[in-house]
């Protein structure tokens, strides 16, 4: 901050010390960064977006007066371009702001069925005889 205002730290500290209203916006100041420019990013970049990108696309033409070749700009491409979520990030981002529902540490000993829980079934607990039965007969068919 100091170097972007062509001050020495030192003076710049100083500054702070002796002016308390310009600390108080310092520090508001890193609270917004943080709280809603690297939280929207880190957000924009779990669930996915569209960006738009330019490119130039450039040729080389012979300078008539000269005689060098000089690069001329042909045209400028727009083009729309998806950046896909990130899972991981999201996991976290959901592991933040609601951790009684996303932090969930698995107990060994813990043989209850929770809320939200899947449970995989051998198929011979849910397959029973004549089940198979029927199974077999639309085999053979």
């Amino acid at each position: 901050m100091a170097q972007n205002l062509g001050v020495a730290y030192s003076t710049f500290r100083t500054y702070k010390e002796k002016y308390p209203a310009l600390s108080a916006v310092l520090t508001r100041t890193r609270a917004y960064v943080d709280n809603v420019t690297v939280v929207g990013a880190m957000l924009k970049r779990a669930i996915g977006y569209t960006a738009v990108e330019i490119r130039e696309e450039y040729e080389y033409e012979q300078d008539k007066k000269t005689g060098k070749r000089k690069k001329v700009k042909v045209r400028e491409v727009h083009q729309e371009k998806h950046v896909p979520g990130d899972p991981r990030l999201l996991e976290l981002w959901l592991k933040i702001r609601m951790p009684d529902v996303w932090n969930r540490v698995k107990d060994d000993t813990e043989d209850e069925v929770q809320e939200n829980q899947v449970i995989l079934l051998p198929v011979d607990d849910i397959i029973d005889e004549e089940t198979e039965e029927e199974i077999a007969e639309a085999a053979d068919e």
